[in-house]
């Protein structure tokens, strides 16, 4: 005799969950829910939470920690320069606040190192130049950290 597993697949999430009471279904999405997009959908998410200006200066300030996370791999940073996120991150360099500024340069740091974003790096460079003189040491570290990693590719020398 073979055994095998009985497996119960449903359409809805009510009929999946039964335990759990109306209230839990709810069919508003929350923008600013991105703790499970991974893989392609990962890229619209996140621009999205990008270009939403009603979101928490901490919840983008993460937003763009776990950007920076996905940028050590190249084709990943391709893939995000293709969907227009360098034209995002540098009309971020103007945040108010220094975290968020402090991370979207580290992410052009990344942008930097591409062929792709090199050619398209005009958008960032006037709001650099103002990063160099900002008030936070992190902030103008991580601008300065930038013109590095353009001047040591082969584009840069």
């Amino acid at each position: 005799m073979q055994s095998y597993e009985h497996h119960i697949v449903r359409e809805t999430l009510e009929m999946r969950h039964p335990c759990l009471d109306d209230g839990a279904f709810t069919p508003e999405i929350d923008p600013t829910q991105i703790s499970l997009a991974f893989n392609d959908r990962f890229v619209a998410k996140y621009k999205d939470v990008l270009l939403n200006d009603e979101i928490d200066t901490d919840m983008l300030s993460d937003a763009l920690k776990t950007l920076n996370e996905l940028a050590h791999h190249h084709e990943t940073v391709d893939i995000m320069i293709e969907a227009g996120y360098l034209e995002i991150i540098a009309s971020l360099l103007k945040n108010p606040f220094p975290a968020v500024r402090e991370q979207c340069c580290i992410l052009l740091g990344a942008f930097a190192l591409s062929a792709i974003g090199r050619q398209l790096f005009d958008y960032a460079f006037a709001n650099m130049r103002d990063l160099l003189e900002d008030e936070a040491c992190e902030v103008r570290e991580a601008c300065a950290w930038i013109y590095v990693r353009l001047c040591i590719n082969d584009d840069g020398r």
